[in-house]
């Protein structure tokens, strides 16, 4: 759609202010000016296009941003699922270790019961053998004590009966 200007009556208006031949210059500064800035225009069939064009623009940046964030969503939701599958690996490998510890503690509480029946037994039969020792050491000092006794008792009557006689 091409515009006019109408340069004459232009030219007629500014001549009121300045002289003729500024009055012709601004006239045609002034058309080319407008009428380059006329074409630069846009009509209403334009406007509908760009505006047509720009929400496609918009629908598509929409659509693929949509999609980036489904598909950032089920990233998440993959690692989500991963990391609560770890969690639940550690937490069976906690409870098996938590109770292989309690069956070796179980372990060595039996082990240290044994131990301390075995040493109990030893002791004991330690103490019999001493106090059996002891028994047949007493019976034997029992015994010497018995020898001595009668042979001085024997050698107190040999002196005694040899004292009678001298006397």
């Amino acid at each position: 759609m091409a515009h006019t200007i109408d340069t004459l009556k232009l030219f007629d208006d500014l001549k009121e202010s300045f002289t003729e031949e500024q009055a012709h210059k601004l006239s045609v500064i002034f058309k080319l000016s407008i009428e380059g800035s006329l074409d630069e225009l846009a009509t209403k069939q334009n406007v509908v296009d760009s505006t047509a064009s720009t929400q496609q623009a918009i629908a598509k940046v929409t659509s693929d941003v949509e999609r980036e964030i489904e598909a950032l969503r089920a990233e998440t939701q993959q690692a989500i699922a991963e990391v609560k599958r770890d969690i639940e690996a550690l937490r069976a490998e906690t409870q098996y270790a938590i109770a292989e510890v309690k069956r070796d503690i179980e372990a060595l509480r039996a082990e240290v019961k044994r131990d301390i029946e075995e040493l109990r037994i030893e002791v004991r039969r330690d103490a019999q053998a001493m106090e059996l020792r002891l028994k047949n050491e007493m019976q034997q000092i029992k015994y010497d004590l018995t020898m001595r006794m009668g042979a001085m008792l024997a050698a107190s009557i040999g002196i005694i009966t040899a004292l009678m006689k001298l006397l």
